[in-house]
């Protein structure tokens, strides 16, 4: 059953985030399972080919101005944790979830070069958690059962798919990342994850054929942004994005639109366990 939970914070202190968050919540996100379930915390870390997981950034603070953002003791941050196994939901609410305590203290540890032994981390206080959508709009869960039905049985699936980068997505090329989504590399990262996990397995080869021949960019409002953590830059791109099937069958266009639901889940594009991909879609005119 993939779960969408969001983890609330306020800050401390004052401080400085001078880099992107994700390794960070990334970090700690690793730390707390080795503190709960050291076992279970090294089975997630072995297969990062197809991992079980994404993880935001900190959301929901300012646009940092030049290479870092100033934040004030009392500000709320949030960062939110996808996962699309059953076995990891549950583990995650038993253990993970039922250890980080409102209240609890916890650091979010910054990125460091080489040659550096320690960086403080931002210290945060945890606010609240939610797992439901009625809780915090970026919550949720759903089964891939129901996910499916209402997906795939639907007789007249949209034409048209509205998406929204919420963190900076990139995407593997040949000559490096690419930091813009085309349609065939898009579908594909998401349907690589819906593969790997879900019980109901698409037709890959058709639709990632049909992705690259009839679904189209009809508009996009993105921008490049810098992921800067210690010694490691990648670009990727923020903002909407808006695709088109042209002459789609009706069961494609249902895989599509199956596919653009999970992405909730899943993120897009490449290292999604490190902050990357944040994805969702939103209502297309």
């Amino acid at each position: 059953m993939p779960l969408s939970a969001v983890i609330s914070l306020e800050a401390l202190t004052d401080g400085r985030l001078d880099q992107f968050t994700g390794r960070g919540v990334h970090g700690f996100w690793f730390n707390h399972w080795r503190n709960v379930d050291a076992v279970f915390a090294d089975s997630l870390h072995e297969n990062t080919q197809d991992a079980s997981f994404s993880l935001s950034p900190l959301l929901g603070l300012p646009s940092p101005r030049g290479r870092g953002a100033g934040v004030r003791a009392g500000q709320t941050a949030f960062f939110r944790i996808g996962m699309l196994t059953e076995e990891l939901a549950q583990s995650f609410e038993e253990k993970w979830l039922k250890a980080l305590t409102i209240n609890s203290e916890i650091e979010i540890p910054q990125a460091r070069e080489e040659r550096e032994t320690a960086i403080p981390g931002q210290r945060w206080k945890v606010t609240a958690h939610a797992l439901e959508s009625n809780q915090h709009p970026m919550a949720g869960r759903v089964g891939y059962e129901e996910l499916s039905r209402k997906h795939l049985m639907n007789p007249n699936p949209p034409r048209q798919w509205k998406v929204e980068f919420l963190s900076p997505t990139t995407f593997h090329g040949k000559a490096g990342h690419l930091p813009f989504p085309l349609p065939e590399s898009l579908i594909n990262s998401w349907m690589r994850r819906w593969q790997a996990f879900a019980p109901i397995a698409l037709p890959q080869d058709e639709i990632s054929e049909w992705a690259r021949g009839s679904l189209v960019v009809s508009s996009y409002s993105l921008r490049t942004v810098p992921a800067r953590e210690a010694d490691r830059l990648r670009i990727g791109c923020v903002g909407t994005l808006t695709l088109r099937a042209l002459d789609m069958p009706p069961y494609l266009r249902a895989a599509i639109d199956l596919l653009a639901a999970y992405s909730f889940f899943c993120g897009s594009g490449a290292h999604t366990t490190q902050g990357l991909g944040q994805t969702q879609c939103v209502p297309s005119p």
